[in-house]
């Protein structure tokens, strides 16, 4: 992320209205988690004369925040409105479905996912958080159903092996396993984090290995800091009965004023009492 910061500042100081790069700067700084830092090139998008990508650039940094259910309607009314590019519409319905999701709205939610395959079928983020969604409503057949014709990267293959274990596939799990297993063994034993969010998913969520996963959630965390990211390392922390590894997020979410519900939730039942006491 630094080294792309870094040619990103390059290119905005020679051109200051170049809309792709001050866009590229905002999602990198909304996946490093720094929602302040990122508003500031939404407001440049805006001075630039692409009000539709200021829109949903700013709607993207108030997202996890308490003004994410008013920013909600402004790319709605944006889609309704039809006076954005074309080429934007399946990144706002994904944009919508997201927050429907944070918000736990998963009507809402479903309905923009839909949309948003609908306008872009072969976009693999949408396709990825579509089968996260599936899996949290406790569909992993349909979770499958999308992705298996996706490209079987680390990311497509965990989710499979996530929702193959749920639909109680031994055989496809298995061979999922095998694959993955290795694949992150080798990447651990490398110091290689690139895809330390996937490790932690797979151990927590495939292998129960509650301390592999908090050790691969942490690495993560220090890399980037989007809702999965929180809700990963607060899982992975408290299946590993250590709740104090989860204080970087709630130091994180104080910073830059995190109260969705999705996490909060996410918090709420971290702190519960074993067994659902009172």
């Amino acid at each position: 992320f630094d080294g792309a910061l870094q040619l990103l500042d390059r290119v905005t100081a020679a051109d200051p209205r170049n809309a792709q790069a001050l866009l590229s700067r905002a999602n990198i700084r909304v996946v490093q988690g720094k929602f302040s830092q990122a508003s500031a090139d939404c407001i440049a998008l805006a001075r630039a004369r692409r009000p539709d990508l200021a829109i949903l650039c700013d709607t993207t940094t108030k997202a996890l925040t308490s003004e994410a259910p008013q920013s909600y309607g402004r790319p709605d009314r944006l889609v309704a409105s039809r006076t954005m590019d074309p080429a934007l519409t399946g990144y706002a319905h994904s944009l919508l479905a997201e927050m429907a999701r944070f918000l736990e709205r998963p009507k809402d939610a479903r309905r923009n996912f839909e949309a948003a395959r609908s306008s872009d079928p072969r976009d693999l983020r949408t396709l990825m958080i579509f089968a996260d969604f599936e899996l949290s409503q406790g569909r992993p057949k349909e979770a499958l159903e999308l992705l298996k014709d996706a490209p079987a990267t680390d990311s497509i293959m965990v989710r499979q092996a996530i929702a193959s274990k749920a639909a109680g596939y031994q055989v496809e799990l298995a061979q999922l396993r095998e694959t993955l297993r290795g694949s992150f063994e080798a990447a651990a034993a490398a110091g290689d984090t690139a895809h330390t969010r996937e490790a932690a998913r797979y151990w927590l969520e495939v292998e129960d290995d509650a301390k592999a996963a908090l050790k691969a959630a942490q690495a993560n965390w220090a890399n980037q800091r989007e809702m999965e990211d929180a809700v990963l390392l607060i899982a992975a922390a408290t299946a590993a009965d250590e709740p104090h590894a989860a204080a970087a997020v709630e130091d994180w979410a104080a910073a830059e004023r995190v109260v969705s519900p999705m996490f909060l939730s996410a918090l709420e039942q971290a702190k519960a009492p074993a067994g659902g006491a009172p």
